[in-house]
């Protein structure tokens, strides 16, 4: 068998049996003893004392020096400097309004929006409903996507711009 670990120096109480564990007071007092050399001195403070304002002898020079009058050769007719590289948005084309088929797509969705949130309103049971709805909603949003244009126009050039 071996003999129990050493304590610590600062944990030596010849009146603790071996083993034993140290009191609170005992492990307070001795984390003070070890806190008390961590400290500082604290000096008194520097007052801080503001050095006096120095004022140079000679005239006072404003910060910045004023701009100089236009001559009547800088300022122009000003109509061509304002036009130039001055962008105007072209007009928006109108707005298409649209086709039958997608109106029929539309309505199909806004029925199956209907069956599945209430299909009382047409006279079917939530049974029946539903499914019939699920139906409705996703053919006419699959009819809506497959009218979707997906390459450019058939009249643009070899050049038709950035494509999203």
């Amino acid at each position: 068998m071996s003999a129990p670990p050493e304590p610590p120096p600062g944990d030596r109480n010849p009146d603790r049996a071996a083993g034993q564990e140290p009191t609170d007071r005992e492990v307070d007092d001795t984390f003070a003893a070890l806190v008390a050399g961590w400290d500082p001195p604290v000096a008194d403070p520097v007052p801080f004392v503001a050095p006096e304002p120095t004022v140079a002898p000679g005239p006072v020079l404003p910060a910045v020096a004023p701009a100089p009058e236009p001559t009547p050769e800088d300022v122009g007719t000003g109509a061509e400097e304002e036009d130039e590289g001055h962008f105007e948005r072209p007009d928006a084309p109108p707005v298409t309004p649209p086709t039958r088929p997608a109106m029929g797509a539309i309505a199909v969705l806004v029925l199956g929006a209907v069956l599945v949130l209430v299909p009382g309103v047409v006279g079917l049971t939530s049974a029946t409903g539903f499914p019939l709805g699920l139906v409705c909603l996703s053919g006419g949003l699959v009819f809506l996507l497959s009218r979707l244009r997906s390459g450019p126009p058939a009249d643009s050039g070899w050049d038709d711009g950035a494509q999203l």
